[in-house]
């Protein structure tokens, strides 16, 4: 089975982003596929408000500092899924519920799968919580094991709205090995207390259980949560044919007449 990244926001997008919400443009639509949301805030005490049609992965706060200050602070981010069903057009609004932000970044990926559909995915998160350059995060493990094909799909919810160049990303989980790391998002918000949203995937080559770490290389000071979703292709099994069923324990069985007229039944012995 093959996910196959379709289409991203992109890497530094010429797009304005806000402080109470944000616009993200659908992108890559197609029946069948999977579309990932992603946005960040500060400050990291807000709540996500509920996103029409659009499904909740997971959220983590993390970082350190006076968000108010501007390119430092805590902030939260936010992962949401859609199965898209090939209607969707325009934007999808990204909203705080609980509290007052001052800034937000929003980014969307679609992904295909050759599965025919989608498993339920799995997360897991952590936090930089060091304002420093070169970001390095250490998830918590998996609760089931990561098999070869799977696709993860990393997110950061950075402080800082400054582009820099966040470059040799490195995915690395003892017992497992994946492809290569590919950039797909990277939103900036120069608005409030500034922010940043960016987003990472690799494919499982080799599959297990335990615990993600992730870096990259980045000249700025940075820090924030981090969030890896793993997606998965399902492969739907028709049903069996009704009617009769035989094992190797109950072998078919023929009946057939004799001249004398009696019925004589005959069990065929082998493997089905």
């Amino acid at each position: 089975m093959t996910i196959t990244h379709e289409a991203s926001t992109g890497v530094n997008p010429a797009t304005s982003q806000g402080s109470g919400a944000v616009d993200v443009t659908y992108l890559g639509v197609a029946a069948g596929r999977r579309a990932l949301l992603f946005a960040s805030m500060k400050p990291s005490t807000n709540e996500w408000a509920a996103v029409t049609g659009w499904t909740l992965v997971a959220e983590a706060a993390g970082g350190t500092g006076d968000y108010s200050a501007g390119d430092i602070g805590p902030t939260r981010i936010g992962v949401w899924q859609r199965d898209l069903t090939g209607s969707e057009t325009g934007v999808v609004a990204v909203a705080r519920g609980a509290g007052s932000s001052n800034t937000m970044a929003g980014a969307m990926s679609a992904y295909s799968t050759d599965a025919g559909s989608w498993d339920t995915s799995i997360y897991v998160s952590g936090s930089d919580d060091t304002h420093d350059a070169n970001p390095i995060v250490t998830f918590g493990a998996w609760s089931s094991t990561l098999l070869p094909g799977d696709l993860v799909v990393v997110a950061q919810a950075g402080d800082t709205d400054n582009a820099g160049t966040k470059s040799s990303p490195t995915l690395t989980q003892s017992g497992a090995t994946f492809g290569a790391v590919a950039h797909r998002n990277n939103s900036l918000s120069g608005t409030g207390g500034d922010c940043s949203v960016a987003s990472w995937d690799a494919v499982v080559l080799t599959g297990s259980t335990g615990t993600p770490t992730f870096t990259y290389t980045y000249n700025m000071a940075s820090c924030g949560p981090f969030i890896a979703v793993r997606l998965r292709g399902l492969v739907v099994v028709d049903p069996l044919p009704s009617g009769p069923r035989y094992t190797s324990r109950t072998p078919p069985r023929e009946e057939s007449a004799t001249p004398a007229g009696r019925i004589v039944t005959t069990t065929r012995r082998g493997r089905l």
